[in-house]
């Protein structure tokens, strides 16, 4: 399951696209009002033209009945407004009005401006209407099913969803929600009977007073201004609460429990949703403008999911009873459009895989659920020490006078609404938390190991063989000389071993490959180091030359010492400090592993001869018996009281027999360090390993998790 990081961030985004959703509707609602507006004023105009004298029109000539003609033309209008009214969703009680007026046989001039005006006005409100409903219709839908489609990818796994049929759609948007128990579409109406009313009181007063037509032209055009940001206000505000409810209908039928509130978090944030942001409530505690967007108009916050740490294992909410059918794994790259045609659509679902309900987490996703954890853990604490940080920050921190201001501003309001003792007693709280994660983390990882799931693909090449060293694992590797089938084991080992101890082969491998290549590197350093030494401390008065050469000698000499590669040499482990750490890591020898059939021979026979482990021929063996001596140094296996009884309680008759002849008879001055190879080799190897393998390889394990526990 994802964090509350990745819910965040998806729902923010579904937030905003649904908020750009909005925006669009208004523009078309300002489009609408426009050509609204200028039919009204048109029809002013030609009203002003036709029976103006002076530049005006008295109420007498105002009050005058229409000529036959006239209120021919003006029938022919309303027959047209009627027609129009049949044919989109207009007011029924202005159709009745229109109908009354066809049928009257006296009509006032300014009865017929008004009618044509309102005719006007009731289309501009008629589209409003439709653009809005089309709109939270879509936004509704929209969200409910992005909503679910974001909750089965966080979970990784996905099942059909019951389609919302159109009934229960205009339920909810029937429905009123504010405190007013008003719905959109009476708020909308109730704005429209405003602005009629509003725009015949201005023609009426215009002509009472004689005043110039321009005046009531200017005044309605205010008016309507005015009704357009209303509009305005109304469509973002109705836009968050639809998503809102979307994302509220979805969670409880998904069986979600919880929910938290995310504010967009920037200058323009309110103060009530600052307040609100991060606050978590049960499902049953839902309520739009109390403990749920929107929590006032233009409002941007969101809600998430919120599950706890225990929530369980993937699957399991979603096999809530067998009516919710099969469960599938979705695909990490499928989009919503395939996830909304396979699962709410019912398309074919053969290309995916089904989910067996009573399977545990495979090692990857307990790793994946346990990163999570960890990652969000330590999110928190790092935000929260970054608080504590800012907190106890002084003046003379900042250079200018903005950053001081803008310091003492975020402290005054942090200290209004929050308290430094609770972020100082979370990060106390954290602490054993974080602990705990590690240490789960590095459990599943292990689980890797023994239980399988890491890919490996062998490269064609040496050079291709290096380059995914390089690349993939971030080691410099030189494996020329090496037969590409031993390199390629030599790489599958250490990637199992870097997904399995990450910190250990991050922190301690810089190179992989050739042993030679290894020394050449490391005399190179060494080289550099002597001539540095020998230039600086010159009392025998050497030329440049005579100086080269002696640090050539000195550099050879190190590699022999320290470094001498055996014609039967298999490997060798080297963790170097600094200025040599860029040689830290495992090598092998061009010399046995160049001829590839021939070394496979010799580790039959050395298996056969007890010489090596049970199981422990191949060259991953060899590499996985290297890699025991950097466990070793690393954890400090050697000086374990149960390991070196393993050691001490046997004979060398009896640890050959009970693991191998080497782990005994070496030339390693720790007495217990090859044992600890052998035994981890054997216990990486053999399906079946023995008892002194697994005693090691349990021990490893223990003290990886401990010192995960002491190093989060």
């Amino acid at each position: 399951m994802e964090n509350s990081d990745y819910w965040k961030e998806r729902f923010r985004q579904m937030e905003a696209a649904q908020n750009r959703e909005g925006a669009d509707t208004y523009l078309e609602i300002e489009r609408i009002y426009r050509r609204a507006w200028k039919e009204i004023e048109g029809k002013i105009n030609t009203w002003y033209q036709r029976f103006a004298a002076n530049n005006g029109v008295s109420v007498t000539e105002a009050r005058r009945m229409l000529t036959v003609r006239e209120l021919t033309e003006l029938k022919w209008d309303i027959r047209d407004y009627i027609r129009y009214g049949k044919e989109n969703a207009v007011s029924q009680g202005w159709m009745k009005e229109l109908e009354n007026a066809s049928a009257r046989f006296h009509i006032s001039r300014l009865e017929a401006l008004k009618l044509q005006t309102q005719e006007s006005l009731e289309v501009l409100f008629g589209n409003q209407l439709d653009s809005i409903d089309r709109a939270m219709k879509h936004i509704y839908l929209d969200g409910y099913y992005h909503t679910a489609f974001e909750l089965q990818r966080g979970f990784g796994i996905g099942w059909d969803i019951a389609g919302l049929d159109q009934r229960k759609i205009e339920k909810v948007i029937r429905k009123p929600w504010a405190a007013d128990g008003k719905n959109f579409s009476e708020r909308i109406w109730g704005n429209k009977q405003k602005l009629i009313s509003e725009v015949h009181k201005e023609l009426t007063q215009n002509i009472m007073l004689g005043q110039d037509p321009q005046k009531a032209i200017d005044a309605i055009a205010k008016k309507m201004n005015t009704s357009k940001n209303n509009a305005g206000r109304l469509v973002m505000t109705e836009e968050a609460y639809f998503s809102s409810a979307a994302q509220k209908d979805c969670f409880r039928d998904l069986d979600v429990e919880q929910y938290e509130i995310v504010a967009t978090l920037d200058s323009h944030t309110s103060e009530i949703c600052r307040e609100m942001d991060g606050k978590v409530f049960p499902m049953k505690a839902f309520e739009p403008g109390v403990t749920a967007p929107p929590f006032h108009v233009w409002c941007r916050s969101t809600t998430i999911p919120y599950f706890e740490d225990d929530f369980g294992q993937i699957g399991e909410r979603a096999a809530r009873d067998e009516e919710t059918g099969k469960t599938y794994y979705i695909p990490a790259d499928m989009n919503y459009q395939e996830w909304e045609k396979t699962f709410v659509n019912g398309s074919d679902k053969s290309g995916l895989q089904e989910v067996n309900k009573d399977a545990k987490l495979t090692p990857r996703e307990e790793i994946r659920k346990a990163e999570q954890k960890l990652n969000a853990l330590q999110t928190e604490y790092t935000e929260l020490e970054e608080i504590n940080n800012k907190f106890y920050m002084s003046e003379d921190d900042f250079s200018t006078l903005v950053e001081r201001q803008a310091w003492q501003k975020w402290k005054k309001e942090f200290m209004q609404h929050d308290d430094i003792g609770r972020v100082q007693q979370r990060m106390m709280d954290l602490l054993p938390e974080l602990s705990d994660a590690k240490a789960d983390l590095a459990t599943a990882r292990i689980h890797l190991l023994k239980e399988g799931g890491i890919d490996f693909t062998p490269a064609k090449t040496v050079k291709e063989a290096n380059e995914y060293a390089e690349k993939v694992l971030g080691i410099h590797a030189e494996y020329k000389g090496v037969d590409i089938r031993a390199v390629n084991e030599w790489n599958q080992g250490l990637t199992n071993m870097k997904q399995v101890f990450p910190d250990l082969v991050d922190d301690n491998f810089r190179f992989v490959g050739e042993s030679h290549a290894r020394n050449a590197l490391a005399k190179e350093i060494e080289f550099d180091r002597q001539l540095k030494w020998i230039k600086e401390n010159n009392t025998y008065g050497w030329s440049d030359e005579q100086c080269i050469q002696w640090a050539n000698k000195q550099a050879s000499s190190f590699v022999r010492k320290h470094l001498s590669v055996g014609k039967y040499q298999m490997a060798s482990s080297w963790s170097p400090k600094p200025p040599f750490d860029v040689c830290r890591g495992i090598c092998l020898n061009k010399g046995y592993f160049g001829d590839y059939e021939k070394a496979m021979q010799n580790g039959v026979r050395q298996v056969e001869t007890k010489w090596h482990p049970v199981g422990c021929s191949t060259v991953k063996a060899t590499f996985d018996h290297e890699f025991g001596h950097q466990l070793d140094d690393w954890l400090n296996v050697s000086k374990q009281k149960n390991i070196q009884n393993l050691f001490d309680s046997r004979t060398v008759l009896e640890l050959t027999d009970d693991l191998s002849e080497y782990a005994w008879n070496n030339e390693n001055k720790n007495t217990y360090s090859e044992m600890i190879a052998e035994a981890w080799s054997e216990y990486c190897n053999n399906p079946s390993p023995r008892p002194i393998a697994v005693e090691v390889g349990k021990t490893i394990e223990r003290l990886y998790v401990e010192w995960a526990r002491k190093n989060f």
